[in-house]
């Protein structure tokens, strides 16, 4: 059975690093092959662990997501010889006596690439939580996936310093002038790396507490190795950072400043009342810890000109993103309740783009991931929201107060879900699949460590 879990843990990590190497695995060659090696992985994981004891509820909650997402975008490809639902296309359609079959979604043929889409991070979350089914698997996880995203932050600078026009093999079209690691876009690079950081960030508290609250005749080499892991967490969040800045992303750098914060926040609520140590290794830690975060604040603020000195060029209200709501906002009330398709925008926003908002490029995201999620599915997107991010932020708190030694992971969970909700109110970061996966592999063992008393 151990021999199992380490082949799988080895194709799951391999599968969660290649989808965030393939240029956020955002192509209609790549997400196919990603997502059926996911549901692969899922499929045997199943099969040799079955549903995980420690986090059963999520688990279930997360089929429960999939099923009723599923079940949306198939009711929206039905045929309907009514108008009555249906976006207004369709009537433009038949008016041109062009043969055609009313359906409420405006792009059928592109509903099941994107329910692909859709379903590979939930595949890769739902995987994770049977893998690393328990406390030492799931933070042998979340160190990985800090290792992962250190190790690329440092790639990417390199390349960036000394191959600015190239995105790891081909030749850089976008962004020249900031820092996109794998992906294509700034913004996306800029919350992985800024959740990068955040991960990064928390195992340096739990490495720095788990070292000081253990005994004296505690094994020498394992506290060895506890400083070791500390000293190449704090030179990893150094390279995050940068990296986070270098990409010169105002959203990411605001959501990662304010889940930091919260993190910050949320961990000195724990502080070190459950660990039974003298009080001067006490202050010792808290020296310590308080020392780091003065670092990464240090790191913060010396960088962050950069991103400063984009804001006072370029002002806000000029931004095309800004300018559309409206237009999104109409189109949303126009296919309420029940959305114009999963895969709907770049097909439906046109009709409604303000050219006062400029008419250069094709608009394939609405740069806010809620209004474009109301837009495709309605009130079932309402709910699949409510849904999921109230048992997140709930599992999480819980973590937080019922955890000792691991609750650092509910304080995490709750910052990370923070910066992901905050961008998406003006980025698309969480709909480019590369960064939904590494989102996921992120989340999963949190709620695995967060789902035990």
């Amino acid at each position: 059975m151990y021999r199992n879990y380490i082949t799988l843990a080895f194709v799951y990590n391999s599968v969660f690093a290649i989808g965030v190497l393939l240029y956020g695995t955002n192509s209609q060659n790549t997400i196919p092959l990603i997502s059926l090696i996911s549901f692969v992985i899922l499929l045997i994981s199943f099969v040799y662990f079955g549903i995980p004891n420690q986090s059963r509820i999520a688990f279930i909650l997360t089929i429960t997501v999939m099923v009723l997402v599923t079940a949306l975008t198939f009711a929206q490809l039905v045929p309907t010889q009514t108008f009555q639902f249906t976006s207004m296309s369709w009537l433009l359609v038949q008016e041109q006596n062009i043969a055609s079959t009313p359906r409420i979604t405006v792009t059928p043929g592109d509903s099941m690439l994107a329910l692909l889409k859709f379903g590979m991070p939930f595949s890769v979350f739902m995987a994770s939580l049977i893998i690393f089914n328990d406390d030492e698997r799931a933070l042998h996880a979340l160190n990985f996936t800090a290792l992962i995203s250190g190790i690329l932050s440092l790639l990417a600078i390199l390349q960036f310093n000394f191959w600015p026009e190239t995105l790891l093999l081909a030749k850089k079209t976008h962004y020249i002038s900031s820092l996109t690691g794998s992906f294509i876009n700034r913004n996306t690079a800029g919350s992985f790396f800024g959740l990068g950081s955040l991960v990064i960030a928390s195992l340096i508290t739990y490495y720095i507490q788990l070292l000081f609250a253990v005994k004296s005749s505690y094994d020498l080499k394992s506290k060895n190795y506890i400083i070791i892991k500390i000293y190449l967490f704090i030179f990893l969040i150094s390279s995050s950072i940068s990296a986070l800045l270098l990409t010169q992303s105002r959203g990411a750098f605001i959501a990662t400043f304010i889940s930091f914060f919260i993190f910050f926040v949320t961990i000195s609520i724990k502080n070190f009342r459950y660990i039974s140590i003298p009080s001067y290794r006490s202050a010792i830690a808290l020296l310590t810890l308080t020392s780091v975060f003065i670092i990464i604040a240090f790191i913060f603020f010396t960088l962050a000109s950069r991103v400063m000195l984009r804001a006072e060029v370029e002002n806000l209200d000029s931004e095309n993103r800004f300018c559309i709501i409206p237009g999104i906002s109409q189109a949303s009330s126009e296919n309420w309740p029940l959305g114009a398709g999963i895969a709907s925008f770049r097909e439906i926003f046109p009709a409604y783009r303000n050219p006062d908002c400029g008419i250069r490029g094709v608009w394939d995201k609405a740069h806010n991931f809620y209004m474009e999620g109301i837009l495709s599915l309605g009130l079932g997107f309402v709910l699949v929201m409510l849904i999921s991010v109230s048992a997140l932020f709930i599992l999480f708190f819980r973590g937080v107060k019922t955890r000792k030694r691991f609750h650092f992971a509910g304080a995490l969970g709750v910052a990370s879900l923070t910066l992901v909700l905050t961008h998406a109110v003006v980025d698309f970061s969480i709909q480019i699949p590369g960064f939904a996966i590494f989102f996921a592999a992120v989340c999963a063992p949190l709620v695995t460590l967060c789902s035990r008393r």
